[in-house]
């Protein structure tokens, strides 16, 4: 029996259908890198790129079909097999097409110098791309209800937290990208101020259960527009819509997507539930009991609606974190810290690669002294999010816990990138800085911390910097300033006793004593080591360790006033007591 594969093959040459597919290929590709450019600059859609290159998948069986059944004659368009084979003339049409194929070459080949010399060197979005960071300005409220600013503010951070998971992008945090709301500024001067050379800004109309997202994407080099869109949908498709400028953002700066890059926890089916998250946030950040208590409420109610939903047991297991801090008694604060830490695992239960909870988890950890744990938690969430200023500055402050000041310095200089003017950030920078004895740099550091937010809370680690540089003058009236009294009381027994007046001192850690009793275990550790009595010094550390000191945990190993206790074999002996991993 004959072979039929060499005839079919001959019968595919014949009917020029190889030439045919050649033609449709190169012609395919041609078109969709001028679709490529062309597109983004006229300000069409994402979608309309994706419509080309579907229908251009679509048409090539169909051209490949057409060019086997039908054949181009001298008098017209006819069905193969209605054509004589003496009067064919397809070996004019393949010449024809070779023709074609090395016109559409050239074209082709054209385009590519186009693409690589000309369209990549000129375009906005090559400029861009080679600088590829981002600043996502709040959205403003355009609602009616000038109560939904919690929802703009939400939808901004919530597409600020994607981009950040892009690790081509450098995306400036959130505390930063905030401080310019509701300030009319020239974006240029915004992308200066927060080192960018792109923003990204729009507004947000909520009506019902309806909402209009507007975005735009600006190059702040010379002012042009990258991209923008308009969005009309449904308040439960937010989330695809937040997805969607992602998305459109990383194209418009040239940056390619893995299907895995750009994650978020699981959304809620309750579109409510998302609502009382976003109020909660807004109010936590305000940062009063009032607004904490109003908080509590909201997120309970959408735990109601949601008992699912990851992020709400994440942010309630933050917020008791920060009220057991603030508890009265250690009793009351490891009951709280029980209820922060069920509140997390049931986050982590439902997303176990939850960043956000493993965060707070790793906190949680550490003021449990579950060192171990802590650290592992810790380099997790860095894995997992490597680029958001967030997690930097959290996983530093874990790993400063764990003796690693210069790691903690680093992930800390990375933070401050991403979130320059985020006094947080320069603050615990600055207490590395001190902790390495680099003290002239922590002194800057911390005045530039007070230059961004004066109020902000540093001055006990602040008066230490000058007691360390032998300031002493200077060191007792910042520490004569502090209105935490136990605080105080402790900076005028160190000062006291380095300036030679221990009469002073003495009075001040009596005082001491009287107001905190047991408590104040941890701040006679420190003057006793200060004034080099070694052995009140661990008399006390191990009646803080008795008591299991939140703050003795998160400050022993990093210290430096009990620097002079290091070479002691009972340090070696609390170190290892205490449950701190090996090396740290």
């Amino acid at each position: 029996m004959t072979d039929p594969t060499p005839g079919f093959l001959s019968e595919l040459q014949r009917r020029n259908v190889f030439r045919v597919a050649i033609v449709y290929v190169i012609t395919g590709w041609v078109v969709m890198q001028i679709v490529d450019v062309m597109f983004p600059a006229l300000n069409l859609p994402e979608w309309t790129i994706t419509l080309v290159a579907a229908l251009l998948i679509i048409g090539f069986p169909v051209a490949l079909i057409f060019a086997w059944a039908f054949e181009l004659t001298a008098e017209g368009l006819k069905r193969d097999d209605q054509v004589d084979r003496t009067e064919s003339i397809g070996h004019v049409t393949g010449r024809k097409l070779n023709v074609l194929i090395i016109g559409v070459l050239s074209v082709a080949v054209g385009v590519l110098a186009l693409n690589q010399f000309v369209w990549d060197a000129e375009t906005p979005d090559a400029i861009v791309s080679q600088d590829k960071s981002i600043a996502v300005l709040p959205f403003v409220n355009m609602s009616e209800d000038s109560d939904n600013e919690y929802f703009s503010d939400g939808v901004s951070e919530e597409i600020l937290n994607l981009l950040a998971q892009i690790p081509e992008l450098r995306v400036i945090g959130r505390t930063s990208s905030f401080q310019f709301k509701d300030r009319n500024e020239d974006l240029r001067g915004i992308g200066d101020a927060l080192g960018v050379s792109n923003i990204l800004e729009g507004s947000v109309r909520k009506s019902g259960g309806v909402v209009r997202v507007t975005a735009q994407l600006i190059d702040v080099t010379d002012g042009a527009q990258l991209w923008s869109e308009t969005f009309d949908r449904r308040l439960d498709d937010i989330f695809a819509v937040q997805d969607e400028i992602a998305a459109a953002v990383a194209r418009a700066l040239r940056i390619t997507l893995l299907d895995d890059v750009v994650a978020r926890a699981e959304p809620p089916d309750n579109t409510e539930a998302y609502n009382l998250l976003l109020t909660a946030r807004f109010h936590l950040r305000r940062g009063s009991a009032r607004d904490e208590d109003f908080a509590w409420d909201l997120l309970t109610q959408a735990l109601e609606l949601e008992p699912g939903y990851a992020a709400v047991w994440s942010d309630l297991g933050v917020l008791l974190r920060n009220r057991s801090i603030r508890a009265s008694t250690p009793e009351d604060s490891q009951a709280i810290l029980s209820q922060a830490r069920d509140a997390v695992e049931k986050a982590l239960a439902l997303e176990p690669d939850f960043a956000p909870a493993l965060t707070v988890n790793a906190h949680i950890q550490v003021a449990n002294w579950e060192f171990a744990a802590a650290a592992d938690s810790a380099r997790r969430t860095l894995a997992l999010a490597p680029g958001e200023s967030r997690i930097l500055g959290n996983v530093a402050v874990i790993v400063n816990v764990m003796g690693q000041l210069e790691e903690a310095l680093e992930l800390t200089n990375r933070a401050r990138q991403l979130d320059p003017l985020n006094p947080v950030t320069r603050f615990n920078q600055a207490l590395w800085l001190q902790r390495l004895g680099r003290l002239d740099e922590a002194e800057d550091t911390f005045n530039q911390a007070l230059e961004i937010s004066p109020d902000f809370p540093l001055k006990t680690h602040y008066s230490k910097n000058f007691l360390l540089q032998g300031r002493l003058e200077l060191a007792l009236s910042e520490y004569d300033k502090l209105t935490v009294e136990g605080e105080r009381l402790l900076g005028l027994a160190l000062v006291h006793h380095t300036m030679g007046d221990e009469l002073s001192s003495r009075a001040a850690e009596d005082n001491l004593v009287q107001l905190e009793g047991d408590q104040a275990a941890w701040k006679l550790a420190q003057i006793h080591a200060w004034r080099g009595d070694k052995d009140q010094a661990f008399h006390w550390l191990e009646q803080a360790y008795g008591l299991r000191d939140p703050i003795m945990g998160l400050r022993f190993m990093t210290e430096p006033l009990l620097a002079g206790l290091h070479d002691d074999p009972r340090w070696t002996d609390l170190v290892s007591r205490m449950g701190f991993p090996e090396g740290a």
